[in-house]
């Protein structure tokens, strides 16, 4: 009787040669790296500024970093591409508050608002893309590295106001 040789995944491979640990690692891509761009000024943001003044774990603050997040769409300068169509930043942003208005108990959270309503169609379940120079990322990536920008902004913030404080 002859026996079948079937293919094993590259995968499968890696996880019996290396265990479970070798899977668990995350391949980096350029994408893992992007933002809308640079924050000269995180002042200049309005949303930025009642962050400042609100306390974390609130969902005052939480309304705060979605607005953050929003009017850094509207102000950049990268294309966003949704069910294969190129929009302004203006026209995203737009979309995302329609949708934030729409679906909002949906996105207790920032990281919520990212998954649930700004990243991808509810209608075609495609993910939103962002052009960023050369590279073309899911939004969510881009979306979740600005979270990540925005609360070491803060954090900065919150420093410089400390360490004047004991000064």
């Amino acid at each position: 009787m002859e026996r079948l040789v079937r293919p094993v995944s590259v995968l499968a491979l890696l996880f019996l040669i290396a265990g479970p640990a070798a899977i668990a690692e995350e391949v980096k891509t350029p994408c893992d790296e992007l933002t809308l761009g640079p924050v000269e000024d995180p002042t200049a943001y309005q949303a930025f500024r009642r962050l400042r003044k609100t306390t974390p774990a609130t969902s005052e603050y939480q309304r705060a970093r979605i607005d953050y997040l929003i009017e850094r769409t509207r102000e950049s300068s990268v294309e966003f591409i949704r069910n294969g169509v190129t929009h302004t930043s203006q026209q995203a942003a737009a979309h995302m508050r329609y949708k934030y208005a729409r679906y909002r108990s949906d996105a207790p959270t920032a990281e919520a608002f990212i998954v649930s309503i700004a990243s991808r169609s509810r209608k075609t379940g495609r993910s939103y893309l962002v052009k960023i120079g050369t590279e073309t990322c899911e939004l969510r990536v881009v979306l979740f590295n600005e979270l990540g920008l925005l609360d070491r902004l803060l954090e900065e913030q919150r420093e410089r106001t400390d360490s004047q404080l004991i000064s």
